[in-house]
This record gives C-alpha cells, sequence and structure tokens, in this order.
C-alpha cells in the first residue's frame, strides 16, 4: 500500500535511473504519473486553500511559482559552477545563441515558462516544470469552464486525449502542455469524483505493469524500439504503462500521508533537479573510464562504484537544498498564504 510520497519518490528514481541507463526505459512513464498526480493535487489544494480567499487567482499563481523557484534556482546556480568546472565548451554554448535564444534562455531559467523548447538546458529535466507552470496559467479557466459539473470536465479530457493522440504525429509539439493536459486533467476527475480502486483490480494492473516491462526484456527485439524515445513505440509503451499504474497513483492519493511520508513527498523534488546537476559529471567520468584495470575484469559490473556514488552526491546535495533552502522558503510561502484575506 503506497503512500503518496511513496509513490512521488519512486517515480523520481525511475527518471533518475532512466537518464543513468536506458534500458531502464520509465523515464517518459513517470512524468505521465507525475502530471496525474499532480492535477490532482493542484485541484485539492486549490479548492480547500484558495478559491475561498479573496484575489485568489493572484494568491495561487504566486504561491505555485513560489514553490518551484527557490528550488529551482538553487540547482540551476548548482549546476553553472559544475558545467564551469567539468565543460570547457560551457560558454561557448550560450555565447553562439543568436540574441532571441539567449533572451529565451535568460527568461526560461529565470520563470520556468518556455524551459521545455529552449537551447542549452542546464536542467534537463525541468521541462516537465515548464508544462506544469502552463497547467497552472490554464487551471483557472478549466475551473471555471467546469464548474459546478463533472461531465464537462470528463468531455474535455477526452478532447484533449483525442488531441494528444493526434500530435503523436508532430514530436516538436510534445513540449507544450495540449500534449500532456488530458493527464492532469484525469487527476483532477479523479479528485472530483471521488475515484477509488478496488484492491485486487489495483493488484491485477500491478502484475500486468511488472509482466509488460519485463516482456521489454525477455524479447530482444523490442529493445530496438523502447531505446528510440521519438518512437510512436516509445511513446505509446509509456502510455500503457501509465494506464497500468492508475490504480495505485489513485489509491495511493487516499492513503494517510504521514511526516516521514511527506518528507519522501518533498525529496521527490529534489532529488529529481538534482541528479541532472550530477549526471554530465557522472557521464564524463565514465567516459574516461579510470577504473579500467577493473572494466577488464567485471565489465559493466564496474560502473556500480560510479552508479553509487553519483547517487550518494545527488541525495546528499538534494537533502542539503531541501533544509537550507526549500524548508525555509516552503516555511514563508505557507505563512503568506495563510495571511491572505
Amino acid at each position: 500500500m503506497l503512500r503518496p510520497g511513496q509513490t512521488r519518490f519512486l517515480l523520481a528514481l525511475s527518471v533518475i535511473f532512466y537518464h543513468i541507463n536506458q534500458n531502464i526505459f520509465l523515464g517518459e512513464f513517470a512524468v505521465g504519473c507525475f502530471f496525474i498526480l499532480s492535477g490532482y493535487w493542484i485541484a485539492l489544494m486549490y479548492e480547500s486553500k484558495y478559491s475561498k480567499k479573496a484575489n485568489s487567482l493572484k494568491i495561487f499563481y504566486i504561491s505555485r511559482f513560489w514553490r518551484l523557484l527557490p528550488a529551482f534556482y538553487a540547482f540551476t546556480i548548482l549546476a553553472i559552477i559544475v558545467n564551469l568546472i567539468m565543460r570547457p565548451d560551457f560558454i561557448l554554448g550560450i555565447e553562439i545563441l543568436t540574441l532571441s535564444e539567449k533572451i529565451k534562455w535568460g527568461v526560461a531559467n529565470f520563470s520556468i515558462l518556455g524551459y521545455a523548447t529552449t537551447q542549452n538546458q542546464l536542467l534537463v529535466p525541468a521541462w516537465s516544470l515548464d508544462i506544469e507552470m502552463q497547467f497552472y496559467i490554464l487551471f483557472p479557466l478549466i475551473i471555471f469552464v467546469t464548474k459546478g459539473h463533472k461531465k464537462p470536465l470528463l468531455i474535455l479530457t477526452s478532447v484533449f486525449f483525442a488531441l494528444a493522440l493526434y500530435l503523436w504525429g508532430y514530436l516538436q509539439t510534445y513540449f507544450y502542455v495540449f500534449s500532456y493536459l488530458f493527464l492532469f486533467m484525469f487527476g483532477m476527475l479523479v479528485y472530483k469524483n471521488k475515484i477509488a480502486i478496488n484492491k485486487k483490480a489495483e493488484k491485477v494492473s500491478v502484475i500486468l505493469l511488472a509482466l509488460i516491462v519485463l516482456s521489454q526484456y525477455m524479447v530482444p527485439r523490442l529493445a530496438l524500439y523502447y531505446k528510440d524515445v521519438h518512437s510512436i513505440y516509445y511513446n505509446a509503451l509509456s502510455f500503457v504503462l501509465i494506464i497500468f499504474a492508475t490504480p495505485t497513483l489513485i489509491n495511493s492519493v487516499h492513503n494517510k500521508s504521514e511526516k516521514g511520508d511527506r518528507f519522501w513527498g518533498e525529496m521527490s523534488f529534489m532529488v529529481y533537479l538534482a541528479h541532472w546537476v550530477w549526471i554530465e559529471p557522472y557521464h564524463i567520468i565514465l567516459a574516461r573510464d579510470p577504473l579500467n584495470i577493473l572494466s577488464s575484469h567485471f565489465g559493466k559490473f564496474a560502473r556500480v562504484p560510479y552508479g553509487l556514488l553519483f547517487l550518494m552526491i545527488t541525495f546528499l546535495s538534494s537533502y542539503l537544498i531541501y533544509k537550507l533552502i526549500d524548508r525555509p522558503s516552503e516555511s514563508l510561502r505557507h505563512k503568506w498564504v495563510n495571511k491572505q484575506a
């Protein structure tokens, strides 16, 4: 029985392991699950915290940007420092951008908006934060259109699902919220309709999820397809996995989240951003292969010490940013929201 924080942390780990080794093909799947959970929690928070306040939209937008930006800024600064040390061509990569591209790069690193389509991304996983921000902007409009009714939300979810299927033929549109909006809206539907899944049905879906994942490794030819992240197969596979993970996602939000579980949920955001700071040094060190003597004897197992060191540094930097920046910022944010009339 997964709790909300545990679920989010496991999804963050899925993204990390995918970036370490693309044989673990769960990156897009994990992000899609995040979007469903985000739709649920944003709908819940808006109704319980913001909707009854004067200037509710202003408070909502300030609070949402405030939640994401401090940690994003901290890891961006850390990424700049690491890139300056590890990549001699880092500054050149920014200098060769056109003026409009430099302006877009600056705006994206200041506001997150536009991050998914900007070049020279310092924190590649932050593309999903851009999609999240776009959802926040549209969220009040969705609430207004569907206010007091359940069917309009279901219809809109279906419409945007059909749109996402259509957009599969235009990969560049993946970096806009309209390709993922049906996932957010499905999360909203779960909240609005108080949906819960039978425990037996959840167990069956988890078993099927595991079998689909295992089948990708048992049939050698399938590896050719799931490794191509731009292929329809990879995206269809990710969507099928999301379908079978949905019962667990739905039931997890109904399970009580205690202090320890909330910690893992909050840390999921930290490790999600932090791991990309260290992914470049990790790959550079592997390319240089300082343990080539071990590699000749142990093959791929020689990567294990580097992987463990990478994870240790990722978790340590995540925890430091969490304690020094994220927690103080969150304390101030909650106080500010509670003070608003």
